[in-house]
């Protein structure tokens, strides 16, 4: 991850109204942003601009957001951007495992959950929140 310099975020959403909330909050927290509604534009972009962190719609025009997230990791570079994955459906966390995705948020989104979860890849803290039993807490 860009320590010197700025980091760079990259959203590959259909929706405009959501794109525009995804850029608005990863700019806050300090990343240079890239949007593209296109899981095969995203892929290029990504390739060139190697980001620190990804927000993927699930249903995207052009293809799956997890066939995007298979793209990802199967590529050398850019297996271990960490992906923050945007859904509809409750579905897409079971398809998600195993695909290292650091979050699935559903939509609509909640812009405090997002925050929180953007944070958390692009600024991690030493400390983990725990559960009620003293563990930390699990995340996918």
């Amino acid at each position: 991850m860009r320590t010197a310099s700025r980091r760079r975020a990259l959203v590959v959403e259909a929706d405009s109204r959501t794109r525009q909330i995804c850029e608005r909050i990863l700019e806050s927290c300090g990343a240079a942003v890239d949007v593209t509604e296109s899981g095969v534009t995203a892929l290029t972009m990504a390739r060139r601009k190697r980001p620190d962190i990804a927000i993927v719609d699930s249903q995207l025009r052009d293809c799956t957001g997890l066939e995007f997230v298979r793209w990802l990791r199967s590529n050398a570079t850019l297996k271990s951007v960490p992906i923050i994955v945007l859904s509809i459906s409750a579905d897409d966390l079971d398809k998600s495992r195993g695909l290292d995705i650091r979050a699935v948020l559903t939509k609509p989104i909640s812009p405090d959950a997002m925050m929180a979860a953007v944070r958390e890849v692009l600024h991690p803290t030493a400390v983990r929140p725990t559960d009620s039993l003293g563990g930390q807490a699990s995340k996918l």
